[in-house]
């Protein structure tokens, strides 16, 4: 990670232009490689079929969301809180960038609660346990669906206008 840093400021275009999947696969590389360190087993190390489902599951669910939010991209008189610049103008490596990229997002996430959970909320004996009733979760549910729905087809939040 910091060789990446180092290329990137001193201009260099792949690390540039490559530059949030080749952090973020750094970083996995890293937090693997401590968790294996403290836990002496980890995603990469030894759970590499977990590994390769997450990173899947990944991919599949970053994609979700950007066609979710595809539709945003198609009206020209939203204004946008976010969007790409400077993307690949070859379509497939754009592609590679996209996976690579989203590939690296639930690993992550999963390697970051890993690492906190071995060092920093590291505990004797059982922590806080929530547990909610059957009729609690569904009522969660169905709220979760109410405000999907009414964003799908009802009043939007004021940056979607």
């Amino acid at each position: 990670m910091l060789l990446a840093e180092g290329l990137l400021f001193g201009s260099n275009q792949f690390v540039g232009h490559w530059f949030t999947p080749i952090i973020w696969t750094g970083y996995i590389l890293f937090a693997d490689a401590l968790v294996f360190k403290l836990k002496g087993r980890s995603l990469v190390m030894t759970e590499r079929l977990e590994f390769v489902i997450i990173v899947l599951v990944s991919i599949g669910g970053w994609w979700l969301c950007e066609f979710y939010n595809a539709p945003r991209f198609w009206k020209s008189d939203l204004e946008l809180w976010w969007h790409y610049h400077n993307l690949e103008p070859n379509l497939f490596l754009r592609r590679v960038g996209y996976d690579w990229a989203f590939a690296t997002i639930f690993p992550l996430l999963f390697l970051t609660a890993e690492v906190f959970a071995t060092t920093v909320f590291k505990q004797k004996g059982r922590g806080l346990v929530v547990k909610l009733s059957k009729p609690a979760l569904i009522a969660l549910v169905l709220l979760a669906q109410l405000a999907q729905s009414r964003r799908w087809f009802g009043r939007r939040p004021g940056w979607h206008r």
